[in-house]
This record gives structure tokens, sequence and C-alpha cells, in this order.
């Protein structure tokens, strides 16, 4: 049950918890707490950050898919 989130990077779709803009500073905030903490991952291959990803394990990705695509490739694989 993988979502695509950009070229040959995926995440366990059944493990996310929130799918977030990038924008707004909560986001920026949780962003930074998330890289501080060393739970960050970066899919976004020197792209423009279009989504948060928050999984289960408290990790934090970036990606470049904007949340609503992603969103819809996880009801995909999990179901509605």
């Amino acid at each position: 049950m993988l979502a695509h989130i950009r070229h040959s990077n995926y995440a366990m779709a059944d493990k996310i918890l929130a799918v977030l803009a990038a924008d707004g500073s909560a986001v920026r905030w949780l962003r930074s707490e998330a890289k501080d903490a060393g739970r960050l991952i970066d899919a976004t291959a020197g792209g423009r950050i279009r989504s948060l990803i928050v999984a289960t394990s408290g990790q934090v990705i970036l990606s470049v898919v904007q949340p609503e695509t992603i969103w819809k490739r996880m009801r995909v694989v999990v179901g509605d």
C-alpha cells in the first residue's frame, strides 16, 4: 500500500496521519521542529516544497506534490 509522492519516492499510505499544504507559519514551525529532532525526510529532489506528510512514526516528509494529489492517490491505494 504505497502512495506515490515524487518520481521514485513512495510513502506507506496506511502510515500517513496528515497531508498539509506547505504554506503557513504552523507548517513552517512543524518542519523546523522535525528537522531539529532528526525526523525530517526531504523527498523533493531539490524541487519546490508543496506539501508536508506527517507519518504515524512522527516523521515529516517534504514533497513537491500538491496535498490534493497525494490525498487522491492515497484514496486509490487505501480505498474510501
